[in-house]
């Protein structure tokens, strides 16, 4: 069975604890954890703290999928900044200290798999210098944190934006902890043809952003209401027997949390059960 979790930063305002525990209320495997200043901080957390959310996990009987670390604000106020290709090296300094402590609590909690973007590339920086950047900061976060394993996330717009740039990432480090967060929507946002480039990335994915899309805007529907295809996705993971977290990505919807809560699940259950027990049928977009 395909395993869905809920990401915390559509539940962003009510306190963490409160958020874990209404999505177990809701028939969610598991939970993602996006930092965020009023939730998650790990420049700014201290170990009370962090053991009252693992308490809080523990209780809820959700499985902590992983920790997202794509806040756009949890840095400064320049969103996404200062990223890891960044011009300033102490900016990526801060990006990459930011990354390490959040893998050292998601060590703690029990989850060995962190997502995480490049940030947008500026004219201070050419893309060979943003390149080598990115790959430095990686090479050292990979041998930094041992026991964790880094999935790069295209987003719109951002240096690395489509899966065919970040799978040849991926060969060059040529390292299995680093990996690929895959952004169904984002795919369907940036490129010519969504589902094979989802097919190709499968075996590269250890971590799965999931929400609808309409009219490839960046702007994160509840699955099913947009023009995304999730009978063929789904297909497509149940036919690589994709065993890892698809976590709903619902930012946007932050003031209809509840309702966003219910109709995700219940579309995409239903979704799951109607291919296994139909397996042979297509359906008509």
């Amino acid at each position: 069975m395909l395993k869905f979790a809920y990401n915390t930063n559509g539940l962003r305002n009510m306190l963490l604890e409160e958020a874990i525990k209404q999505i177990s209320n809701h028939n969610y495997d598991g939970v993602e954890i996006s930092l965020h200043k009023k939730h998650f901080h790990p420049l700014d957390i201290n170990i009370e703290e962090v053991k009252k959310v693992k308490s809080t996990l523990k209780s809820s009987g959700l499985v902590l999928s992983n920790i997202a670390t794509g806040c756009d604000d949890i840095l400064s106020d320049e969103k996404f900044e200062p990223s890891i290709i960044c011009k300033n090296p102490i900016g990526r300094k801060k990006r990459i200290e930011l990354l390490v402590k959040t893998a050292e609590i998601a060590e703690y909690l029990g989850v060995d798999i962190i997502n995480f973007a490049t940030g947008f590339k500026t004219n201070k920086v050419s893309s060979n210098e943003a390149y080598d950047y990115l790959k430095q900061g990686i090479n050292y976060l990979l041998l930094k944190c041992p026991n964790t394993t880094f999935a790069l996330e295209p987003e719109p717009g951002m240096f690395i934006e489509k899966t065919e740039q970040a799978i040849n990432l991926i060969n060059e480090i040529n390292n299995p902890r680093l990996m690929l967060n895959l952004d169904i929507g984002h795919v369907y946002c940036c490129e010519e043809d969504p589902i094979l480039s989802i097919r190709k990335s499968i075996p590269y994915t250890r971590h799965i952003h999931i929400e609808d899309i309409k009219n490839r805007v960046h702007y994160h529907q509840i699955p099913g209401t947009g023009d995304i295809d999730f009978h063929a996705i789904f297909k497509d993971l149940i036919k690589h027997d994709y065993k890892y977290y698809i976590s709903v990505e619902l930012y946007h919807h932050a003031d209809d949390w509840n309702n966003a809560l219910v109709k995700s699940i219940k579309y995409l259950k239903q979704t799951e059960q109607y291919i296994r027990e139909f397996p042979s049928i297509e359906l008509v977009q």
